[in-house]
This record gives structure tokens, sequence and C-alpha cells, in this order.
């Protein structure tokens, strides 16, 4: 470093001494801060997320003895039953009843929902809600049942109940 000769400051007008300019200060060269190394990352969860489907719906079907049928695929309802496709299956109801048609109706289950549809039966098939409103059932045509409703096939009743339970 040079060193700066000090010269005595002259007096002032004033007579109080004159202050000499400091010398320039020059900066010190810094270095760049050090990289930060990243500590590592804590062990991330890998929790697994289930797939929630809707709870299933099954329904039944109460005879006025008591008995009770679960529906689970599409079914023919009658004396004696005959299945429209391979696949269908039968309840016979009413066998002692001459007004239930051999195959009387078809009940079928859509999105949790029951359905029948009268098979062009002699006396029809007629679906009571829990309010006391009917339904008559043209033939071919599918009607929506609710819960708890009464289904006449001729003058034998059946009650449908609906159970949820969960999706397996």
């Amino acid at each position: 470093r040079a060193s700066i000769p000090r010269v005595a400051p002259a007096p002032s007008a004033s007579g109080a001494p004159v202050v000499p300019p400091a010398p320039p200060v020059t900066a010190a060269p810094v270095a760049p801060p050090e990289p930060q190394t990243a500590e590592p990352a804590p062990e991330i969860d890998h929790t697994v997320v289930v797939e929630r489907r809707a709870p299933r719906i099954s329904w039944t079907l109460r005879a006025d003895d008591g008995t009770v049928n679960e529906v689970v695929a599409r079914t023919v309802l009658g004396r004696d039953p005959q299945p429209l496709e391979a696949s269908d299956a039968t309840i016979a109801v009413g066998i002692d009843d001459p007004t239930v048609s051999a195959s009387h109706a078809v009940v079928e289950l859509r999105d949790g929902q029951m359905l029948i549809t009268d098979l062009a039966s002699a006396n029809g098939t007629v679906v009571l809600d829990g309010h006391g409103h009917e339904q008559h059932c043209p033939a071919g045509v599918a009607v929506a049942v609710a819960e708890g409703s009464a289904i006449e096939l001729g003058a034998y009743t059946l009650v449908a109940h609906s159970l949820k339970r969960r999706a397996g």
C-alpha cells in the first residue's frame, strides 16, 4: 500500500482547523457465498389412494306369506315363470293364485333402481308407492319401483325393499 503523505491543514479564514478529505475507500473483494447443500428430503409418504365405489344396492321382494326373495339379476315372476333369456333368473310367486299368469312380469335392476315390466299378463301389474299412488304397468314398458312399494301381480302382492351394502 502506498502511504499518503499527511499535510497539515491550512487554517481557515475563521481560524478553525481544516480537516483534510478522507482517503478514497476501496472495497475488498467479497467471496461469493458458498453453495448450500440441500438437506435430503424426508421420506415421501407413499399412501395408496383407495377408489371409492358407490354402495351396492340390492332389492328384495317380500310376499304376503312372509317369503323373501332377493333380486340380484333380471328375474321373471309368475306361477310357473320361464326365463326370457338364458341368463334370466326366475321366482315362482302366487303358485296357488289363478290371477297370476305363468310368466307375469320381469324385474330388473339398473343403476341400483328396480324396474318392473308386465309381460302382457291377463290381469296386469300395478305398482303402489308409499303414498298410495297407483301406477298401472303397460305391457312391455319398464316402470320404476320405489322403496316400500307394493307390486300387485293380479291379486297377489309383493313388497319391494332396497338394501344398501358396501361396495366390495
